[in-house]
């Protein structure tokens, strides 16, 4: 116990020691001592010894800054990667000359991504091949034109790193993505009996499916005037649309509505949420239409039966917050564009007060809730989402777990 308490209490010393006392500085620190002793004494084998610790500093800092001169690094042409994921970068290095030693990695160049581990090649002979590993920690798009190369080539004790350029890489970090079980089950939609979704749909292409007797708001053109005479009721016939069930996904790129900091900002969590709901209807045969209109428009589509591919992760990965116009009124603009769509998709703080205001169609209204996000306060649990009509509101907190968003039923 007492051994215990003396090691914390020299922990600070030691702490200090291990910033402060690099080999660099023990060699001129043992160097400038060694010199005084021999001054004071008069000793040649002092002198010697001096002689010999100040030329191995001058090797330690002449050889590494020579063994990274003239380095020529190639990386692919383009490179995909998840968000969170670890990404192995194949490089080839090239040299005039034999170089040992040598590391590359990349540092401070892309403040979403950390952690990375450089790669390291032993010996270079005109050329070698190398694997840097690189933790993608947010979605985006970047290019790496630029690396940095250190060697401490041949006594560790000084380190030498300089930038070098490199062939362009671009690289694409896609959007994380949930497993979405369910979605709404809307009370305007039943299922016929060949498995085909029955949506009474204006102008859609209906097939005849029988009578049935009149219900207030029925259609007048609709009445069969013959069957009605026989039963002395009004009798109407009753057609089916089998029209795909389709999503309307509208994001939010304006820069005003976007709420916290990087990389755990709302437009984050929107674009995992849109990703995850493409993804889902990829899997159930639903048709997606989606919109993110900032700087860059992006439309991206699903037929129904479609497989989500690469090129629509891509896609996510280039979008951006860099909107100025109203989110409300482009919401307006493209449903008034596709009527046909009856299930709509947007993305809002829960400040905002506009909403959808076509009570015709099905809407999951996802609200972030301001406060988490501006003040970073962790509630895991989504509360159960609120149910109003036609529309779905789905309230998201800061860090709170996406997976178990639509996991609650109707």
């Amino acid at each position: 116990m007492a051994q215990l308490d003396l090691t914390e209490e020299f922990k600070p010393v030691l702490s200090w020691l291990a910033h402060r006392f690099n080999p660099q500085r023990f060699f001129i620190f043992l160097s400038i001592v060694l010199f005084l002793i021999a001054w004071n004494r008069g000793i040649a084998l002092m002198y010697g010894m001096v002689s010999l610790l100040l030329a191995i500093l001058a090797v330690s800092y002449v050889l590494p800054y020579l063994n990274t001169r003239r380095l020529k690094v190639v990386l692919p042409e383009s490179l995909q990667c998840g968000s969170g994921e670890k990404l192995l970068i194949n490089l080839r290095l090239f040299s005039e000359s034999p170089r040992q030693h040598i590391s590359v990695s990349i540092q401070d160049l892309f403040p979403h991504l950390k952690d990375d581990e450089p790669s390291f090649t032993a010996y270079i002979n005109n050329e070698a091949k190398a694997t840097l590993k690189v933790v993608c920690t947010q979605r985006g798009e970047y290019e790496i034109n630029q690396l940095t190369v250190s060697s401490n080539y041949p006594f560790g004790i000084h380190t030498t790193s300089r930038s070098i350029s490199c062939s362009p890489c671009r690289l694409l970090v896609y959007p994380k993505i949930f497993t979405i079980h369910d979605l709404p089950i809307f009370s305007s939609r039943t299922h016929s009996i060949h498995g085909h979704q029955v949506i009474n749909r204006p102008h859609s292409d209906e097939e005849y499916a029988g009578v049935r007797e009149y219900r207030h708001g029925d259609n007048l053109k609709h009445v069969h005037w013959g069957a009605s005479a026989r039963h002395q009721e009004m009798i109407v016939r009753e057609f089916e649309s089998y029209d795909q069930p389709a999503l309307l996904i509208i994001l939010n790129c304006n820069t005003h509505d976007e709420l916290g900091l990087a990389p755990f900002t709302s437009f984050e969590t929107s674009i995992e949420i849109a990703a995850s709901l493409m993804l889902f209807a990829s899997k159930h045969g639903i048709a997606v239409e989606l919109f993110a209109e900032g700087e860059q428009g992006f439309h991206l589509s699903l037929s129904p039966g479609e497989t989500m591919l690469d090129y629509h992760l891509g896609q996510f990965a280039q979008m951006k917050a860099d909107g100025s116009q109203s989110y409300w009124q482009q919401v307006t603009s493209i449903c008034s564009r596709l009527q046909h769509i009856d299930t709509i998709v947007t993305f809002a703080p829960d400040s905002a007060s506009q909403t959808l205001s076509m009570n015709s169609k099905n809407h999951i209204d996802i609200r972030f809730d301001q406060d988490s996000f501006q003040q970073r306060t962790l509630n895991p649990q989504p509360p159960r989402p609120v149910r109003m009509g036609k529309r779905f509101i789905y309230k998201v907190h800061w860090g709170c777990k996406l997976d178990g968003l639509f996991s609650e039923g109707y």
